[in-house]
């Protein structure tokens, strides 16, 4: 069969090595990182890590139900979670992206920044370029459990 990620004689791009946390302020728990990061990785990363608070930690605002997707995946499908209606989708949590478009020029995009392209991007299947780079905001946490 082919849909978005396997074009019949395209090339698709892999960006799961591109797996690098590239920055974490503890402090207001703005994340960069390369598209290939997983929301797992995250949620192993940080869910129990908030500079000294007993249990505390960090968690993407919007997360799917499962923990496979990457963060360039859940920018290109703007993903969303069992809290949709009150927090929107992915792309509400992400600040910018860093774009590596056809031509191969990398740009930085946001709602300020070539809110076009960012428009355009989030939630654009790849149809624009490559995510190089993801800058989001986590929410703190205070425990890794779920009360239900």
């Amino acid at each position: 069969s082919v849909d978005a990620a396997t074009l019949k004689k395209k090339r698709v791009v892999l960006t799961t090595k591109l797996d690098r946390i590239v920055s974490f302020d503890r402090t207001t728990g703005v994340l960069d990182a390369e598209p290939g990061v997983t929301i797992g990785d995250l949620a192993c990363l940080f869910a129990g890590a908030r500079g000294g608070e007993a249990g505390g930690g960090w968690f993407p605002g919007v997360v799917p139900g499962t923990r496979f997707v990457t963060l360039g995946g859940a920018v290109a499908a703007d993903i969303h979670g069992k809290n949709h209606h009150r927090d929107g989708s992915f792309s509400s949590c992400v600040d910018s992206i860093t774009l590596r478009l056809p031509s191969g020029e990398s740009l930085e995009c946001s709602r300020t920044e070539r809110r076009g392209l960012f428009g355009a991007t989030v939630g654009g299947m790849g149809l624009t370029g490559m995510i190089e780079r993801v800058r989001m905001r986590m929410r703190p946490v205070s425990s890794s459990w779920i009360r239900t």
